[in-house]
């Protein structure tokens, strides 16, 4: 009985996995569009139509469609691209005479933040492969990166705007 029971846990372990790694693929294949989507919020409502709707995702979606067949160089480009309007965005607000919106909901990084965590777990389990596994802790670097530079803006951002100096004072 014991033998049939870890053959059946077994099994379902390998069901499990795959479906998590499937999972996790469909969410890493997301990750430009998120950071995408954070650089839209970065600017006034009045210009979010104009460049997110009209120039960045269509460009976004021209770069992911041409890189379909190489997975990996997909996410780095589209995330290059992501993260590029990610640091430009409150300048372009700028030069279109509007004040740059530099606050990213912190729910937001929050959840950019726990799904950096997860990726790199489940990286540091192996469940992706060395290939991959490589992509995604690389990944989840730079997930870190751009969630600290944002926490870091956001609170100078708000402290610019209370007059104050010193978050203690």
């Amino acid at each position: 009985m014991s033998l049939a029971l870890a053959v059946v846990v077994a099994f379902v372990a390998l069901a499990v996995r795959d479906l998590v790694k499937d999972e996790l693929r469909g969410q890493i294949e997301r990750v430009p569009h998120r950071l995408l989507w954070l650089a839209r919020l970065r600017l006034p409502a009045e210009l979010q139509v104009r460049f997110y709707d009209g120039e960045w995702r269509p460009e976004l979606e021209h770069i992911l469609t041409q890189l379909e067949s190489t997975p990996l160089t997909r996410l780095a480009v589209g995330t290059g691209y992501a993260l590029g309007l990610l640091w430009a965005a409150s300048r372009i607000a700028c030069e279109y005479g509007a004040p740059a919106c530099r606050h990213v909901p912190m729910p937001l990084l929050l959840s950019a933040a726990g799904v950096a965590a997860v990726l790199s777990l489940t990286s540091g389990l192996g469940i992706f492969g060395a290939e991959l596994g490589a992509a995604v802790s690389v990944l989840c670097g730079l997930v870190v990166v751009v969630v600290v530079f944002l926490v870091l803006e956001t609170i100078a951002a708000d402290l610019r705007d209370t007059g104050r100096r010193k978050p203690w004072a």
